[in-house]
């Protein structure tokens, strides 16, 4: 959710938006609207949390896609390079290939702290586990469907990894 409204309010800083002060007032109202429509969704029942996931596995299909192609596609002005952006580049990539960890956002950053960025992306999967009871053979179909929730995870971020790593600057 944090996440969400953080990029939210970048949106909206964006386009020259605001709710209030473009700042912290902004990420609290969105994250509590964000909060109460998924506090929503799950009240009404299970049928419809189902379907708002197939509907929201189709946008998370379309993002991925659309970082795909936009970082094979490369950049698209002057302002993006100058952003950082600079397409594949194998230079690039050498001089992302190794750790940096570097100040920011108050912290000192260090595998720890990237760690927990990556880690919650796979808890989701065990939350697929716990919602077993429609399946006509859980015991096949649990272990089939985990393992293969964890290598589309695994194999996503290890492609967006490598994309980053080697079409933006450090």
């Amino acid at each position: 959710a944090i996440g969400f409204c953080d990029s939210f309010n970048d949106l909206l800083s964006h386009y020259g938006l605001k709710i209030i002060d473009n700042g912290i007032m902004d990420t609290r109202i969105v994250g509590s609207i964000a909060l109460f429509l998924m506090i929503f969704i799950c009240a009404v029942g299970m049928k419809y949390e189902v379907q708002f996931q197939n509907i929201l596995i189709v946008v998370i299909g379309a993002a991925i896609i659309n970082f795909l192609y936009g970082t094979i596609a490369g950049p698209t002005s002057a302002e993006v390079i100058a952003k950082g952006f600079t397409g594949f580049n194998k230079e690039v990539f050498n001089q992302n290939l190794y750790p940096d960890y570097s100040f920011s956002e108050g912290v000192y950053q260090n595998c720890f702290t990237v760690f927990a960025i990556f880690f919650p992306s796979v808890t989701g999967i065990q939350a697929g586990a716990n919602i077993c009871g429609d399946l006509k053979n859980p015991a096949k179909s649990i272990p089939k469907g985990t393992l293969l929730a964890l290598f589309i995870s695994m194999s996503t971020y290890i492609t967006f990894v490598l994309f980053v790593g080697s079409a933006s600057l450090r």
